[in-house]
């Protein structure tokens, strides 16, 4: 009898703590975070670029990454080419993707022109906090272009401009394929 005693105070206190770790967490943030960026020609005609495209959030520490849309060559084995979007591979851990994430974010690369992408906080359980939102766009050979901005989500709307990195350099003729990066978030 002692024993099945212990076994339900044991149990009891399991359950306990285990639905105390839940107490008092944060809920997703309601709202929408759309990105929006554009891509355009070269300037010189005779450089063709691959606009292979990744977006990916990370919160202030850096410690979580979630990617968001990722080129339909990247995410089946171009992740493998170091030279296309390097920034994304070095953080991303594509390799090991579930295959629900790999399903949700892969997507035809993005077509010349404005676009937008709209991101349900909740759905994707996305918390309320500043983040840090990155777009890379392979250009050739080894040239990307990075775009980095910054945007707090919760309880108000807000709006962000990203700054621009070329990887490893600007390329010599290609101008600016990728351009106009910005977020907001919608309540």
């Amino acid at each position: 009898m002692k024993v099945y005693k212990f076994i339900g105070l044991f149990w009891l206190l399991f359950m306990v703590s285990v639905n105390c770790t839940n107490w008092g967490q944060e809920k997703p943030a309601k709202g929408t975070l759309q990105i929006s960026w554009e891509l355009a020609d070269s300037e010189d005609k005779s450089v063709v670029p691959s606009y292979q495209t990744v977006i990916w959030l990370q919160n202030d520490n850096a410690d979580t990454i979630k990617s968001v849309l990722v080129s339909e060559y990247l995410s089946y084995g171009g992740y493998n080419d170091t030279t296309i979007c390097t920034d994304w591979i070095k953080v991303a851990d594509w390799d090991n993707a579930l295959e629900e994430t790999f399903d949700a974010v892969t997507k035809a690369t993005p077509p010349i022109g404005p676009d937008t992408i709209s991101i349900d906080c909740k759905s994707e359980n996305i918390f309320p906090g500043t983040y840090n939102y990155f777009i890379e766009t392979h250009i050739v050979e080894n040239y990307n272009i990075l775009y980095k901005g910054k945007i707090t989500i919760g309880k108000k709307p807000a709006t962000s401009t990203a700054e621009h990195v070329y990887i490893p350099q600007k390329h010599p003729v290609s101008g600016d394929v990728l351009k106009n990066v910005s977020a907001k978030y919608q309540l």
